[in-house]
Order: C-alpha cells, then sequence, then structure tokens
C-alpha cells in the first residue's frame, strides 16, 4: 500500500509519516517547498514536488497511491483560507479519477464555532462562527459529499497542532 502525505514537510506530515514507516507502510510524501522535501529525500523517502491547488499537481500528488493524508496547512490568514475549499474540489477529484480508496483530512475544530453543548462530540453541529471556520467546513464538506463507496472519507478534527516543530506552539 502506498500512503500519499499531502504537506509532508509540516509537523503534522512529518509525524504521519513517521507513525505509518514505523508500521512498515510505504510513504510518498507530497509538498510544495523544494528545500523542506530535499531534507526528507535525504531519509531515504519517496518525495513528490506538487502543488495540489492545481489539478496537475492533485493526479502528480497521488499518482499510485492507495491512501492520501491531507495534512496541507496555508498561511494563517483570512485570504490564504479561502483556498481551502477549491483545493478540496481537485483534490478529490484526482482521487476518484485516480483509484484512491480512502481520504483522510487533518483538519481543526474551527467548522463547529462556538459550542452549543456542554460536550462538543463530532456529531455537534457545525455552525462557524469565523470566516476561516466556514472555509474549513466547505472544505470538509467537500470532502464528506465524497464518500460514495468508491472512496473512503474521514475528517480528523484536532483542537490545536502543538509539539516542538510547530510555529507558534507553546511546547
Amino acid at each position: 500500500m502506498t500512503i500519499a502525505i499531502v504537506g509532508a514537510a509540516g509537523a503534522i506530515g512529518r509525524s504521519v509519516a513517521d507513525a505509518y514507516r514505523a508500521h512498515g507502510e510505504g510513504v510518498r510524501l507530497v509538498g510544495r517547498s523544494a528545500p523542506p522535501l530535499e531534507a526528507l529525500r535525504q531519509r531515504g523517502d519517496e518525495v513528490v514536488l506538487a502543488d495540489v491547488a492545481t489539478a496537475k499537481g492533485c493526479v502528480e500528488a497521488l499518482h499510485g497511491a492507495d491512501t492520501a493524508v491531507y495534512a496541507l496547512g496555508v498561511p494563517y490568514t483570512k485570504a490564504a483560507f479561502a483556498a481551502y475549499p477549491a483545493m478540496m474540489k481537485e483534490f478529490m477529484a484526482a482521487a476518484k479519477n485516480n483509484g484512491v480508496k480512502r481520504v483522510l483530512l487533518i483538519t481543526n475544530v474551527y467548522p463547529y464555532g462556538k459550542p452549543s453543548t456542554a460536550r462538543v462530540a463530532e456529531n455537534h453541529p457545525r455552525v462557524p462562527c469565523s470566516v476561516k471556520g466556514q472555509y474549513r467546513k466547505e472544505q470538509e464538506d467537500i470532502l464528506l459529499a465524497c464518500s460514495d463507496g468508491s472512496v473512503e472519507t474521514i475528517s480528523l478534527r484536532l483542537p490545536d497542532f502543538y509539539g516542538p516543530d510547530v510555529p507558534g506552539s507553546m511546547m
């Protein structure tokens, strides 16, 4: 099995790659910037330089993959977040057209908005209270709409990203 990890040069992508590799899975590390990918290539990993904001880049990223992990981050601005829905449309079209069986989106809890219950579980209403949350909800809606039997999809919503390699982390 080949697992394409999009956003592989980021803290989440590197951690996901390490976990899959530790379990003996083949990984393809996909990113849009050559310098961080070169460091990963020197570890012996398969790397692909691709811009998944384009149809061509999505096909390059997913070629021959059974599973895709979408851990791509964009700069923390409203303008950058606005690209998430269109990028996910391109990505999911390429996944379906190239025989990818599973897509995991690693995202955040922005689509939930403000808690309406004491406990926020996966079935909590998604009512974003910010522009960034709305874009993430649209991204997730596109992903989940593609779960039609040909592609299995899941959205992993993390409340925060932290650790030694995460910019702005408290650790």
